[in-house]
């Protein structure tokens, strides 16, 4: 790990960007940690497993699970994504906490709650209006 100094975003924020946006908005936090520490590797893979594993979960909300009621398809992802990010990220975060690094603010975690799910509407809409034409 790259020796602490650096703005992470801990298990808790990543469940409430996924509370305020979509589990996509909890994704971009976790490969957000791991660009700030370096491991840009961990950051693409993660990022491409969790798209796969949100496409997998769409589909299996619409077909499988159409019978759970949406909003405990919610508070199931947002759930999921805390735990998640805790097994993934928990000891680095406390490792950089350990060398001097600071826990992201909430001024942060909206900012970047909001923009991924704004980019997250602008590519679905771009996708719909170019199979409409």
């Amino acid at each position: 790990m790259n020796q602490g100094r650096a703005t992470l975003f801990s298990h808790r924020q990543v469940g409430i960007a996924t509370f305020l946006g979509t589990p996509l908005c909890g994704l971009s936090l976790i490969a957000i940690n791991y660009v700030r520490i370096g491991q840009y590797g961990k950051a693409i893979s993660s990022f491409i497993l969790g798209m796969i594993s949100l496409c997998i979960l769409y589909v299996m909300s619409a077909t499988v699970l159409s019978w759970v009621p949406a909003l405990i398809q919610f508070l199931f992802a947002v759930v999921a994504m805390h735990f998640i990010a805790k097994r993934m990220q928990e000891a680095i975060f406390i490792e950089n906490l350990a060398y001097g690094g600071k826990k992201s603010g909430l001024l942060a975690l909206w900012f970047w709650s909001f923009f991924t799910l704004a980019c997250y509407v602008i590519v679905a809409l771009s996708l719909i209006y170019l199979i409409d034409t």
